[in-house]
């Protein structure tokens, strides 16, 4: 991980190097991790917020594949 997923809601909890999107929401990041990424979310990891980040990673990639 580098500097720019400090605060991210994806970062892991067990273990600072690794990046939970996919498993938090099924689905892959679809970008590289730190700088260039465009699925930080910046805000505290809650049960509520991780229903809301599933639902939205489903949108997200529905929408990118329809795009194509």
């Amino acid at each position: 991980m580098t500097r720019g997923c400090e605060g991210c809601f994806y970062r892991s909890k067990e273990r600072k190097s690794t990046c939970d999107y996919m498993y938090l929401t099924g689905f892959q990041r679809g970008c590289p991790a730190g700088e260039g990424c465009t699925r930080k979310m910046r805000k505290k990891r809650t049960k509520q917020r991780i229903s809301y980040a599933k639902r939205k990673a489903a949108r997200d990639c529905s929408h990118e594949a329809a795009q194509e």
